[in-house]
């Protein structure tokens, strides 16, 4: 039987478990369209497009290069983000959806915790002054140790920053994820206090390494792009391996409880599930969908329907993110049955933590974490076994 994959008809081992990869080989050796300088190509403030970077598995940004070493991050909701090279002039006429970053910052403002991984990967976390999160609440090192000797400090959640002290200390850029959308008046008041502010869509990604790829226009906004491609290179063999994983017909449920004792699943389209079959692996849940939840990347179903899709699925996976367990005694707690699943009585009940949504960038190791579960391998990173 086919299968489709990003667009690409695949068949056998390879197709099933990675095809996907393949595209993501072609990102490593054409990554960009345009090469050759269009001249006659002129934007707002005459502004001369040279060339474009057009992702091949992120779907929510690209790149344009112009002349004179400007750059510009053009994001799937319509904004756009201008850094303008250190001493030149920012062009007139400058759009509304545009906004200016006046030279590439130093003094970063990361509100959103899944994207300091992207800074920790190309050497720049010296150019965030400003965490969102606290010191102990970091599973990234660089962060934690930038805290503890007072190069990064904290300037309050995404909802409640301190604005007094990101002004104090010349905070140059805010960087958010979709939840500022929410709170649209913290973003206003951060732009009217003159901090530009990026909103990071890269959750909406819905191929793994669509997600992993949001680090090049990050590579724009530290001038480390050479770093972001060369971390792509280095993800050549990892790609190669996945299509070496076998489809096999071990079945996976992947989930939370939320304090109101609802199950909380990833849509069937979203990265997770798609991971789950890079691994080899079937998606217990297959078949969740639901459009009212827009940018939520989740569904609530109750118990009794979790009972009927995943009771005799071969894993469960936890998500203890938002609801921590640390045991299968902790999962019954929250619900006595689960002592009928498959998973629960074979022990084969394993937790994934919130160091995996502070690396992003790691979706090949989530994946071969998800590999080595399904073969019976102990040498994972993320995922472990619960109690």
């Amino acid at each position: 039987m086919k299968k489709t994959i990003t667009g690409k008809i695949l068949t056998g081992k390879a197709g099933v478990v990675f095809g996907a990869a393949l595209a993501f080989l072609c990102l490593m050796t054409a990554c960009s369209v345009n090469d050759t300088p269009d001249v006659t190509s002129l934007e707002y403030g005459g502004l001369v497009k040279e060339r474009e970077y057009i992702p091949q598995l992120a779907a929510g940004f690209k790149i344009k290069y112009y002349a004179g070493g400007y750059e510009e991050v053009c994001v799937s909701d319509g904004r756009d983000y201008l850094v303008i090279p250190e001493g030149s002039a920012t062009p007139d006429g400058i759009p509304d959806n545009v906004t200016v970053i006046d030279h590439i910052p130093d003094h970063i403002y990361v509100a959103s915790s899944a994207a300091m991984c992207r800074f920790d990967a190309t050497d720049t976390i010296d150019r965030v002054a400003f965490s969102g999160v606290k010191a102990e609440d970091w599973k990234i090192e660089a962060a934690k140790a930038a805290m503890d000797n007072g190069q990064m400090i904290y300037a309050g959640k995404y909802s409640a920053p301190d604005y007094e002290m990101l002004l104090s200390g010349k905070c140059d850029l805010a960087v958010e994820n979709l939840m500022i959308l929410h709170k649209p008046e913290i973003a206003e008041q951060l732009e009217s206090l003159g901090i530009p502010v990026f909103i990071d869509r890269s959750s909406e990604e819905n191929e793994p390494l669509g997600k992993t790829e949001w680090i090049v226009a990050y590579g724009v906004l530290t001038g480390e792009e050479d770093k972001a491609l060369a971390l792509f290179e280095e993800q050549k063999a990892l790609a190669d391996a996945f299509s070496d994983f076998p489809a096999t017909d071990k079945t996976i449920a992947y989930f939370y409880v939320n304090s109101q004792g609802q199950i909380v699943c990833p849509k069937t389209e979203e990265s997770i599930p798609k991971m789950i079959s890079y691994a080899g692996g079937k998606y217990a849940c297959e078949g969740l969908s639901d459009e009212e939840t827009g940018l939520i990347s989740t569904v609530k179903i109750d118990m009794e329907t979790f009972l009927k899709m995943a009771r005799d699925a071969d894993y469960l996976v936890y998500d203890a993110n938002i609801e921590p367990i640390d045991s299968v005694n902790d999962l019954l707690e929250k619900n006595s049955l689960f002592e009928e699943f498959k998973a629960v009585k074979e022990g084969s009940v394993y937790i994934i933590g919130n160091s995996m949504y502070q690396n992003s960038d790691k979706a090949g190791t989530i994946i071969n974490d998800l590999h080595s579960m399904i073969t019976g391998q102990e040498d994972m990173v993320y995922l472990r076994k619960a109690r």
